[in-house]
C-alpha cells in the first residue's frame, strides 16, 4: 500500500455555488479509478495480515509439521465460520495467557488495537460505499447501525499505511521469534 494518491477537494465559499465541469468529472473519474485500486489494496493487505495470524496460530498449535499445519488450516482457520475477528480473538487470548508474550503490556495493547483497526478498515472498504462530495471521496459505512463517513484524503491513507506496516512488522517479528523458540527446543 505504498502508492501515493493526491486527493483534493475544491474550496467552496460559504453560501457559494459549485458547478461540476467536464474537468471536474474527469478528476472524479480518475479518483474513482484510484479508489477502486485502493479498495483492492486495503483488502489484499488485510488478507496478508490475516494470513500472518494464521501462521502464528498454526505454529503455536501444530508446531512446524507442514502436514499438520495444512490440515489445521483447512479444517479450521480457512473455513468461513472462522473469521478474521475470530482469529483476532484467539490471538488476543493467546497473548493474555502469555503463550505469546510481549515485553510490556503497552506493546500487546498496540498490536491488538492495530489488528482490530485493520479488521475494521477492511470491513469498511469491503462493505462500505465510496461516494464523492464534490471531488472529495468519502467512505460511507455502518457502525452499530449508524451511518458513518470517512474522508478518503492523503492523511487518512498515510495513517492506514502506517498501521498496516507496523502490524505487518510486528506479526512477522512474532512469527520469527516463535520459530526460533521452536528450533531451540528441538
Amino acid at each position: 500500500m505504498n502508492t501515493e494518491y493526491k486527493i483534493s477537494a475544491p474550496e467552496i465559499p460559504p453560501g457559494g455555488n459549485w458547478t461540476i465541469t467536464q474537468e471536474d468529472l474527469q478528476k472524479i473519474e480518475t479518483q474513482n479509478e484510484a479508489l477502486i485500486e485502493i479498495r483492492g489494496r486495503v483488502i489484499s493487505s488485510s488478507l496478508n495480515i490475516e494470513h500472518k495470524l494464521d501462521n502464528i496460530i498454526s505454529l503455536i498449535f501444530m508446531g512446524e509439521d507442514l502436514n499438520a499445519i495444512n490440515f489445521f488450516k483447512e479444517l479450521l482457520l480457512e473455513k468461513e465460520f472462522f473469521t478474521f475477528m475470530n482469529k483476532w480473538k484467539l490471538f488476543k487470548e493467546l497473548t493474555h495467557r502469555k503463550v505469546i508474550n510481549f515485553e510490556n503490556e503497552g506493546d500487546r495493547i498496540n498490536v491488538l488495537g492495530g489488528i482490530k483497526k485493520i479488521i475494521q478498515t477492511r470491513d469498511c472498504f469491503a462493505h462500505g460505499e465510496i461516494v464523492f462530495l464534490g471531488t472529495l471521496p468519502q467512505l460511507i459505512y455502518l457502525d452499530e447501525g449508524k451511518k458513518k463517513r470517512i474522508d478518503l484524503d492523503n492523511k487518512y491513507f498515510d495513517q492506514q499505511n502506517m498501521t498496516f506496516a507496523q502490524i505487518d512488522n510486528a506479526l512477522q517479528g512474532i512469527f520469527n521469534f516463535l520459530c526460533n523458540l521452536k528450533n531451540k527446543g528441538d
